[in-house]
């Protein structure tokens, strides 16, 4: 997406976050790798995408432009956090009512890890210009894990429920 996508949507992409999406994203993703797969395991794209919705949803890198007064508002990260998942697992976005969607995006709403917060703290204080290796595995706690298996299962059940 182009800026000007952005501004069509009346939302603002903090441009400093780019680099910051994908060195959260990428140590994330190391490290569940690392606690939960095999090593010979290949690419789950039900994984990623879970991954992808809850980086973009701890992250917050888009706002809207103007006021924020409209119900989805609240939503916004949660709901970019699951379009850049779109293309990965496309089955998840069929829910026709705000209300389903809102549920789905109210899971990831108020998420918090801590063990990105070294890398967003960088990630701020050089406006991405990242100069740090990350590895998560040991800094990533149980609960962490625990709720990412969480939305890791919601995602590939939500996608074999799909295919049935």
């Amino acid at each position: 997406m182009l800026q000007e996508d952005f501004a069509s949507a009346n939302v603002v992409f903090d441009p400093d976050c780019a680099n910051l999406l994908s060195e959260a994203y990428f140590a994330l993703s190391e490290a569940y790798k690392k606690r939960r797969l095999k090593r010979e395991s290949l690419t789950d794209w039900s994984k990623v995408a879970a991954l992808t919705a809850v980086t973009v949803s701890v992250i917050k890198p888009i706002r809207p432009a103007g006021r924020a007064d409209k119900p989805q508002w609240p939503y916004l990260n949660p709901a970019f956090g699951l379009f850049c998942a779109y293309g990965l697992s496309q089955a998840i976005f069929e829910y026709p009512e705000f209300d389903q969607r809102r549920r789905l995006y109210q899971s990831s709403q108020g998420v918090s890890l801590p063990c990105l917060q070294p890398i967003i703290l960088e990630g701020i204080h050089t406006k991405g210009q990242f100069t740090s290796t990350w590895d998560l595995e040991h800094d990533i706690s149980d609960s962490e894990m625990s709720y990412l298996d969480m939305v890791v299962t919601n995602f590939v059940s939500l996608i074999q429920s799909h295919r049935l």
